[in-house]
């Protein structure tokens, strides 16, 4: 017997076609992996696919701006290519950022490698259209993602990396869904930021047992929780007021027992955590700490010693 056709599917295709209608000509080539990102969710996780069809929602994107937003009104998902930039930037850049951390004795590195340079220079012009809200083309010459990378290249590898980082972003805002939360700013805010982000993650992460599926989701938890750690430091020291500390966030989203304990990813999260720091002045060393969780515990501490001496 056949099976019925899936309204999954049928829906996926209508709100990929009014999204792909609605880019400008010029927009930023992200826009090229769209098909990709707004399946990733599903294809992520795609033992849990039925889980989120009822959380589906038409996308509404905002092209040509250097605004970050990833958020949901309940009726749509919002999505900018200023978000999008900055996070196949900081998927294409972390590998050369882990790399640099790798390769380090006593003094970390970025610009005695020349594709470094290119891969920092290009995330560096991200998080500036970002801090200043500015559209801005991409950088002729930069790196950029493209449908058809070449195998084993470091494109390829952010494509791989961003779609991840993508998918528990906007897991996250199924979260929202999910739990049926207002849209509106309330004293329960940041409580249900911490049920978005525990939605996402045990969505991504929760019942996989096979280590190298655990890992690549892994990645993409990693990114986006450095960049939520970017996100907060851009807006200097002062607490957000909707959401949870960005320590507690941070220290909750990658301590918990859903990553497990792979040295590889926790040297990852280490990196990035410590380059991230590195922007507003603050430095951990890490050969100080030989378990990820202390230096985790460390991380918190000097978030809390920024706030209070800025």
């Amino acid at each position: 017997m056949n099976s019925p056709k899936s309204p999954r599917l049928e829906s996926f295709e209508k709100i990929v076609a009014n999204v792909l209608a609605g880019v400008p000509d010029g927009s930023s080539p992200v826009f090229s992996l769209l098909p990709e990102i707004w399946a990733s969710p599903q294809v992520l996780a795609p033992e849990k696919v039925g889980s989120l069809v009822p959380l589906l929602r038409e996308i509404k994107l905002y092209p040509q701006t250097g605004e970050f937003k990833f958020s949901t009104s309940g009726e749509y998902l919002h999505v900018s290519d200023g978000a999008l930039n900055l996070v196949w930037c900081a998927s294409y850049a972390s590998w050369f950022i882990y790399k640099a951390y790798g390769r380090a004795r006593d003094v970390v590195r970025f610009d005695d490698d020349a594709d470094t340079v290119k891969a920092l220079d290009l995330y560096e012009w991200a998080i500036r259209c970002v801090r200043q809200k500015t559209y801005t083309p991409w950088p002729e010459g930069a790196p950029q993602p493209t449908r058809t990378p070449a195998s084993g290249s470091e494109l390829l590898l952010a494509n791989e990396v961003f779609l991840t980082a993508v998918a528990w972003m906007l897991l996250h805002e199924h979260g929202h869904l999910a739990h049926n939360h207002p849209f509106l700013t309330s004293s329960r805010s940041k409580d249900e930021e911490h049920e978005a982000d525990l939605f996402a993650t045990d969505h991504v992460l929760g019942g996989v047992t096979d280590e190298a599926v655990r890992f690549k989701r892994s990645v993409g938890i990693v990114i986006a929780n450095t960049l939520i750690l970017l996100l907060e430091l851009m807006n200097g020291p002062a607490p957000s007021q909707t959401h949870p500390p960005v320590e507690e966030r941070i220290g909750r989203n990658l301590r918990g027992s859903e990553l497990g304990t792979n040295d590889r990813i926790h040297a990852f999260a280490t990196a990035l955590i410590q380059f991230h720091l590195r922007i507003v002045g603050i430095r951990l060393a890490l050969e100080e700490h030989d378990q990820f969780g202390q230096f985790l515990d460390d991380f918190c501490l000097a978030i809390n010693r920024w706030r209070k001496s800025v």
